[in-house]
Formats: structure tokens, C-alpha cells, sequence
């Protein structure tokens, strides 16, 4: 079988609102009723098209199930620890969530990365005030930035004030 996501001509990380709307549009357009499909192909290959289109959407829905039954119950926004850790470190709130939902443990990235996981969990809860020189911060972020897929330089960009107001406080 070919590859689902190119059958359907999505991206691998598009999300399952966009593969599902792009299955709808696609039995539409090659709807056997639809006139001026015969012109281009039989029956035989439209019918063809279509149990392709619906195998695609089969195999990336099944494929997402199972992804989102490996990676547990995913954080509910909505309660007020998750909304506490927004307001008191957004940044690293944001590099928790991304790794969370990357479904990897903090000991996994600090092995993978070779960052002392002490490290990672404050820079994740804000913790400013327990991590060593912005030398070293910055090489961790840079670390831990490209391991999660983001730039490097923004996210040091992002976190250098956070972190420069952290110690103007001591």
C-alpha cells in the first residue's frame, strides 16, 4: 500500500481534523455519480480510488489511536495546577507540555540529551533561582530546543528575560 499520508496529500504531522475534512473532500470529488469523472476514468478505477482514499484514512485514524493510547491520558488544561505553572513559567510550561505530548519522560530527553533531569524540571516549572550561570542555561535551552523539534535561538531569545529578572529579584 502506498503511504496514507501521501495518498491522502497530507503532511505526517497534520492534524486528524485536517485528514478527516481531507477524506470527506476526497470521496466527494471522486463521487461515481459525479459527471465528467467517466470522461477521465472507468468505473473500475474510480472504485479503485476510492477504497484507496478510504484504506489512507483507515490506516492514519487507526495509527492515532494507537499513538494517543501509548502516550496515557493527555494534561487537561483546565485544572488549576496546569493553570498555575502556565502563569508562573510559561515558557517551560510550554517545553513540558511539547515533551508530555511527545509522550517522553524527563528522565528519557535528560539521558538522551546528557542534562541533569534537576535541570530540566526547573527550567520546565520556572524554577529560575535553582539553575546555575545564563551560560549554562543557554547551552541546556539550545540542547533541549533542538531535541524537541523547536529553534534553538528562539527559545533562548524567549527565556533570556525570564531568566535575567529572575536574578534581578535576588
Amino acid at each position: 500500500m502506498k503511504d496514507p499520508y501521501e495518498v491522502l496529500g497530507l503532511n505526517t504531522d497534520s492534524p486528524m481534523s485536517e485528514v478527516e475534512a481531507t477524506y470527506r473532500k476526497l470521496l466527494k470529488v471522486f463521487d461515481p455519480k459525479s459527471p465528467g469523472l467517466s470522461a477521465l476514468w472507468s468505473k473500475e478505477e474510480i472504485e479503485a480510488l476510492r477504497q484507496e482514499i478510504e484504506e489512507a484514512y483507515r490506516t492514519i485514524k487507526l495509527k492515532r489511536q494507537e499513538e494517543k493510547k501509548k502516550k496515557g491520558p493527555a494534561v487537561n488544561p483546565q485544572t488549576p495546577d496546569v493553570q498555575k505553572a502556565e502563569r508562573e513559567a510559561p515558557l517551560g510550561y510550554s517545553l513540558k507540555e511539547i515533551r508530555q505530548k511527545m509522550g517522553l519522560s524527563l528522565q528519557e530527553v535528560a539521558e538522551q540529551i546528557k542534562v541533569r533531569p534537576s535541570i530540566l524540571r526547573a527550567i520546565e516549572e520556572g524554577c529560575l533561582k535553582d539553575l546555575p550561570p545564563w551560560t549554562y542555561v543557554k547551552g541546556f535551552l539550545r540542547l533541549y530546543a533542538k531535541f524537541l523539534g523547536l529553534d534553538p535561538a528562539e527559545v533562548v531569545k524567549a527565556f533570556e528575560p525570564l531568566f535575567q529578572e529572575s536574578r534581578d529579584k535576588r
